[in-house]
């Protein structure tokens, strides 16, 4: 790594390595710098076996300083001066720092953790270090697994864990990412992670290691157009790693300079952020833990936009599906995701219970002739598709169970990310005093929809369940104008509070039987966490905020944010202007009872019968329904519909079309097939050649199809197995009507088209679980 680096700095010495706000450098100069602060350091007995601290403000001189720890054999801890004291406390003891190199801005920070501190911006250490020599120290001979630097990552226990991370580890990293990104020294990258975040070996090393131009963004908490503003202005062509909640946040709409690859990592994008920048940019998605150094595969997006795609790992790193024997599991199954290889970090600094979980010694089943004698475990589910590339399918310690039923609370995020106008979503579990455990989604909205809310819960809710069973379901829905991240560009759940009044059960049932005023003065007293809210109060005097006001919208029943906007709030901001204002608009626009309920009873009598224009004009042949050539299966993505697909391909020969709802073909395929791999069924081989995908819409005319596939359907079909539909106690009539009540118009329309098919209709209230046995 030294060598490389310093091989590189002779090569392009008068070039410019690193722009800053503090200044620039040329490789050489950074070099000569690196070189006396090593030699500084060695003065003051630095050796080999130690471990300094850096806690630099963002600038040229913490590379620098970053540079001469390798140069010495020493190895560094890299220190975000933001984070709180006492974590800076707890990293600096942990990792057994004999050294804090920091500058006196954060001096009352980091003095006196480590068995020496300096300040490298004072007067004195100026002139000591200006005095020694430029030329490249002495080297110190390196093993392989010598300690490059110790990076903490936060810890299931709530005590954060120090990755040490090799020399070969990190070299072989930098290497195979270079090839990935297409780097060379004729680009300009942009460094914007935090350097007690992993991805700053990415956008640090990996362009330093290759002569590229590197330009420090001075502040990361700004992002959005002050982002974009840098990379255009800068001319940067390339972004090594951005977190894919940074990346939501640059304009679509705007021109992005000489601005050609990004690559993500850190967590899981949204396909709507893929989708928005996968054809302006080379966009690569980057998955790896810390404990592998970084990053262990890439995926570069082109035609698929699915963000659970991680790809396929770099030279030397070896990915594993394992059950939880260590057992390869089947092709195509999830399994735990291990990964052996030279990657593997040393483990963790003096936690031997952690090391002993996560780093195993290969089992001999799995031995190769490869480098690979250790599995680290990464806790990740995830399944190889069958283009080769492996897919991320959550975390194993992000499995839930509520009221009986296991799920993901990564699949419930990935599908409220998808809904349009939500940028982002987090899902936690809750428990309300004296209830169950539930689900509470916290959504982002997208920025175009900041001012206009997201849409009723009621709504949000009826597209899930379009989706996903109805207990998977977030029970409560909190709207904040941005998600808490951590310093790693991560949602951080922790930050993620309910209002009070979602965990107050009994208060909110005794508040149904008050007036709106008193509903109202409830709401505020739990959100302020006040005793008393006069009539003339007002929400911000009593210490509400943006984020309070958002969640006291969806306390309100939804009869009141059926009448007034998430906006309109600012405006009626005291209780009596707010009700004056509900009871108002109540006035104007509600319909009495009676007329409501005589359109009701309209509208479910004219929808029970069929048009007059159906006829039924012939009888189909019996036989044909003992042996069908050709059916078509509606419903085959929920749990009843799959399990019949599976019966009609053991049990007969026809070729069966499968109606799905889906953006083309090769989508419809996949949600068939991810569909049989949740309900643990078996796919053969010979199901492709028979199991025909359809795009459509039970809710549409013509099943959304046009007039010539849907009339090469009518003529070819000769059963119809109809087992879709949408079931909900829940939502109301006029959104299940359209799949359920119209969607069979649209197959008795199918029936009877071109010639009479034979019709089978599917209703079961007898299958709630595919979780055991007995059900």
């Amino acid at each position: 790594m030294v060598c490389a680096l310093e091989a590189v700095c002779e090569e392009h010495a008068d070039k410019v390595a690193l722009i800053g706000s503090d200044g620039k450098l040329t490789y050489g100069m950074l070099n000569e710098q690196a070189n006396q602060l090593a030699y500084y350091l060695r003065g003051i007995g630095l050796t080999q076996k130690s471990i300094v601290a850096i806690c630099l403000r963002q600038s040229v001189q913490r590379l620098v300083a970053f540079f001469a720890v390798l140069k010495t054999g020493a190895a560094y801890l890299p220190i975000d001066g933001e984070l709180p004291e006492g974590r800076i406390k707890m990293m600096v003891e942990d990792a057994e720092a004999d050294l804090t190199l920091t500058e006196q801005h954060f001096w009352y920070k980091v003095h006196g953790f480590a068995r020496v501190t300096v300040a490298v911006d004072k007067p004195l250490a100026n002139i000591q270090l200006a005095s020694l020599p430029k030329e490249n120290p002495t080297k110190r001979k390196l093993l392989p697994d010598s300690l490059a630097y110790i990076i903490y990552t936060s810890g299931s226990s709530g005590l954060p864990k120090g990755v040490m991370v090799s020399h070969s580890s990190l070299y072989r990293f930098i290497q195979a990412q270079a090839n990935i990104l297409g780097l060379t020294s004729v680009n300009h990258t942009l460094q914007f992670a935090s350097p007690s975040f992993d991805a700053a070996v990415i956008d640090s090393w990996v362009p330093l290691l290759v002569g590229a131009t590197v330009h420090l963004y001075a502040n990361n908490k700004l992002v959005g157009d002050t982002l974009l503003d840098f990379i255009v202005n800068e001319g940067i062509d390339t972004v090594p790693l951005l977190p894919p909640a940074v990346l939501a946040t640059l304009p679509v709409n705007r021109p992005i300079g000489k601005l050609h690859t990004i690559a993500i990592g850190g967590e899981a994008c949204t396909e709507q952020t893929v989708k928005a920048w996968y054809q302006r940019v080379r966009l690569i998605n980057s998955y790896g833990p810390t404990e592998a150094t970084v990053a262990v595969s890439n995926y570069h997006f082109k035609t698929e936009t699915d963000p659970r795609i991680i790809g396929v790992p770099l030279p030397g790193v070896k990915l594993w599906l394992l059950d939880d024997a260590l057992r390869p599991v089947p092709k195509g199954a999830v399994g735990e995701l291990y990964i052996s290889g030279l990657q593997v970090a040393l483990g963790y600094k003096r936690r031997p219970e952690e090391n002993a979980k996560a780093f195993l010694p290969m089992p001999k089943e799995l031995e190769t002739a490869e480098l690979h004698n250790r599995l680290y475990r990464t806790g990740d589910r995830a399944r190889l598709r069958p283009d080769g590339n492996m897919e991320f399918m959550g975390r194993k310690d992000d499995q839930v169970k509520i009221r009986g039923y296991r799920m993901e609370l990564a699949e419930i995020e990935h599908h409220l990310a998808k809904l349009p106008q939500i940028a982002r979503a987090a899902v936690t579990v809750f428990r309300p005093e004296n209830g169950v455990p539930a689900l509470a989604a916290f959504v982002q909205p997208v920025a175009t929809e900041k001012n206009k809310g997201i849409g009723s819960f009621p709504d949000v809710r009826a597209k899930l369940m379009q989706v996903m069973p109805a207990y998977m379901v977030p029970d409560k829905m909190v709207v904040l104008d941005e998600l808490p991240l951590n310093h790693a560009g991560k949602v951080d759940k922790t930050q993620l509070e309910l209002p009070k009044a979602f965990l107050k059960k009994t208060d909110a049932a005794k508040r149904k039987e008050g007036n709106l005023t008193d509903l109202v003065k409830g709401i505020w007293q739990d959100l302020l966490d006040v005793e008393d809210v006069a009539d003339d109060d007002d929400f911000f005097d009593l210490g509400g905020h943006s984020l309070l006001l958002a969640q006291l919208h969806v306390l309100l029943p939804e009869t009141v944010r059926n009448r007034i906007s998430l906006p309109e709030l600012y405006t009626y901001t005291t209780v009596n202007s707010f009700v004056a204002e509900v009871e108002k608009r109540w006035k104007e626009v509600e319909l009495s009872q009676k007329i409501k309920t005589e359109q009701t009873v309209e509208e479910l009598l004219r929808d029970a019968a069929l048009p007059a224009d159906f006829v039924v004009g012939d009888v189909p042949d019996g036989a044909v329904l003992a042996d069908p050539g050709h059916i078509l299966l509606t419903g085959v993505t929920g749990f009843v519909g799959s399990h019949l697909l599976e019966e009609l391909l053991q049990n007969t020969g026809a070729d069966i079309y499968c109606l799905v709802r889906a953006a083309n073909t090769a989508e419809a395929r996949k949600r068939i097939q991810d569909t049989f791999l949740k309900f643990k069924l078996s796919w053969q081989e010979g199901y492709n050649d028979r199991v025909i995908p359809q795009v459509g819409d039970l809710s549409l005319p013509n099943l959304g199809m046009d007039e010539h596939v849907y009339g090469q359907l009518a003529d070819i079909v000769e059963v119809i197995y109809h087992s879709g539909s949408s079931v909900s106690y829940v939502q109301p009539y006029p959104i299940i009507k359209k799949p359920n009540i119209d969607g069979l118009h649209h197959i008795l329309h199918l029936s009877v088209a071109r010639k009479v098919k034979h019709l089978v209709l599917l209703s079961s209230m007898g299958v709630f679980s595919w979780g055991g046995i007995a059900t």
